[in-house]
């Protein structure tokens, strides 16, 4: 997770997950590019995925994307 600056607590939020996959990276406040760049520069894993502190996911929206994603790479053949 990057932290563009934001001034609504969003670092004592995280902090309350103990979750060794979320990882909390602050930044100052640039331009969203600059913030998902910094954060793909961080990424660890093979997915990646934007949501901006003003948008929001549906119910299983990652699990349906996933599952997607998977039927997808298997029509491949990857």
């Amino acid at each position: 997770m990057v932290d563009d600056g934001s001034k609504d607590y969003t670092a004592v939020v995280v902090a309350r997950f103990a979750d060794p996959h979320l990882c909390y990276y602050p930044k100052q406040n640039a331009e969203r590019g600059a913030a998902r760049n910094y954060d793909l520069a961080h990424a660890q894993d093979e997915y990646v995925i934007f949501l901006d502190s003003d948008d929001r996911f549906y119910p299983k929206h990652l699990a349906t994307l996933y599952a997607k994603t998977l039927v997808h790479l298997i029509r491949l053949g990857c």
